[in-house]
């Protein structure tokens, strides 16, 4: 697992492009320290607190105002927004060539981890999953 760190201007660009290439991907959601992750991720992941588990990413939103949130969108029919408030760093997280999820940090050292089930190139899929029909 390795992590790529988007530039703050390519935010909202990174953010709308994501949600729309994973839109219906399952992802686990979950929280870990951002220290850790940055000098022993193994350590970190075994700390990580599952937040939800196995459920369709609808959607990863920017919105700027006097501080910067992210808000994490899951589920189907029970949709639910994970927040980060005041984040400083927004990262794509890579399992070899494939994209595993992403990591956003806040302010106080919490990371939110949205990964993957099955980590995928979004170019060798075809076709929509049968929720985009």
């Amino acid at each position: 697992m390795r992590f790529e760190e988007i530039p703050e201007e390519e935010w909202p660009t990174f953010c709308e492009s994501f949600s729309r290439q994973h839109h219906g991907w399952l992802v686990t959601v979950s929280e870990a320290d951002s220290a850790a992750l940055d000098y022993d991720v193994q350590s970190a992941l075994s700390g990580e607190r599952v937040l939800e588990a196995e459920q369709p990413l609808q959607s990863v939103k920017l919105e700027r105002n006097r501080r910067t949130a992210i808000f994490v969108e899951v589920g189907e029919d029970e949709r639910r927004t994970f927040t980060v408030e005041d984040v400083r760093r927004l990262w794509r997280v890579w399992v070899g060539e494939a994209h595993e999820g992403v990591r956003v940090d806040d302010r106080k050292g919490r990371s939110l981890l949205v990964e993957f089930r099955a980590p995928a190139a979004p170019e060798a899929l075809d076709g929509l999953a049968a929720s985009e029909r």
